[in-house]
């Protein structure tokens, strides 16, 4: 998905080969990364961070950061220009879907995740959702 095809983001797998690194996205692009097969090392600030399967990343726009994998990964990345509400600024963030609460969902089927904090300073958010009583651990990933 594209701005181009009439979206605000962009949306896209990264493939990413052994001993390969990422490059930054544009000026002003805020980043969200979702590990889905291998595992990478995030580098930001002064953090290193090893990223498994169903961990995730939120990079505020600017954010200098290098994405490293020594392994055959993919990574699902979404990218998006920052656009400001108010005062607050986004922070970096690191975490792992199973350790996010799970929303309320009566009578639903599904076990529903929110990834980002609800603030002001985040103008998106990510939400994953899976099959409750499914052996299989795939989920959907909504913006």
């Amino acid at each position: 998905m594209t701005p181009a095809m009439g979206s605000h983001f962009v949306m896209y797998l990264a493939q990413m080969e052994e001993n390969s690194t990422s490059a930054l996205p544009p000026q002003d692009v805020e980043r969200f990364l979702f590990v889905v097969k291998g595992e990478v090392v995030l580098s930001g600030g002064s953090q290193v961070t090893k990223l498994l399967v169903d961990s995730f990343a939120y990079l505020p726009p600017n954010f200098d950061h290098s994405l490293k994998s020594d392994v055959s990964s993919t990574v699902v990345i979404f990218e998006r220009r920052y656009q400001r509400l108010g005062s607050e600024v986004p922070h970096f963030i690191v975490g792992s879907t199973d350790n996010q609460p799970l929303l309320e969902t009566p009578g639903e089927v599904f076990a529903l995740r929110k990834l980002l904090p609800t603030a002001l300073a985040y103008d998106f958010n990510i939400h994953v959702s899976s099959t409750l009583g499914c052996s299989l651990n795939s989920y959907l990933i909504l913006f």
